[in-house]
């Protein structure tokens, strides 16, 4: 087994062995396997020889992303805080493309 693979072994060993039971079920328990779906992600890509994440996983890792924002409810939160670094011109860009864009049905 490669490195990558033993790896992914002991983190699929460490999140039943410990970390599952030692989170409460609901929001902890769910934000922890997204983290972990993402570490996991990141050990195989790296096994892969990448060093930094390839366009054909970014809608993977950025799903995990949104259910940890979404679980955690900090939805506004983390909007003000990349809004803080953008630009009025791109805020405005971004909303104009917002306005045109069709609602996403949340699956949590």
């Amino acid at each position: 087994m490669s490195v990558g693979g033993e790896l992914l072994s002991e983190l699929d060993e460490l999140w039943y062995g410990k970390v599952h039971d030692a989170l409460p079920s609901g929001e902890l328990r769910a934000i922890g396997r997204f983290a972990l779906g993402i570490l996991k992600e990141m050990v195989r890509l790296s096994s892969m020889g990448y060093e930094r994440v390839p366009a054909s996983s970014r809608g993977y890792i950025l799903e995990k992303i949104i259910s940890i924002i979404r679980r955690a409810k900090i939805e506004d939160d983390v909007l003000l805080e990349i809004m803080k670094y953008m630009s009025k011109e791109d805020r405005m860009k971004l909303e104009r493309e917002v306005e045109g864009a069709t609602p996403i049905q949340s699956e949590i």
